[in-house]
């Protein structure tokens, strides 16, 4: 799935969707490849996302 597809699925700008996979990337949560996102800290990641959507 690219960034564009992404985004269109969440209903937001791909530049949005980029900034924030940069981050998740720089924080060490996800690993990114070509058309791939590997979760490399699951438990972190999703302490993120609880605050998030919380």
């Amino acid at each position: 799935m690219t960034q564009s597809e992404l985004a269109a699925h969440l209903g937001t700008m791909r530049e949005v969707v980029a900034k924030l996979l940069r981050r998740m990337v720089a924080d060490r949560l996800i690993q990114t490849g070509r058309g791939t996102i590997r979760v490399a800290r699951r438990e972190a990641l999703a302490r993120l996302l609880g605050t998030v959507a919380g």
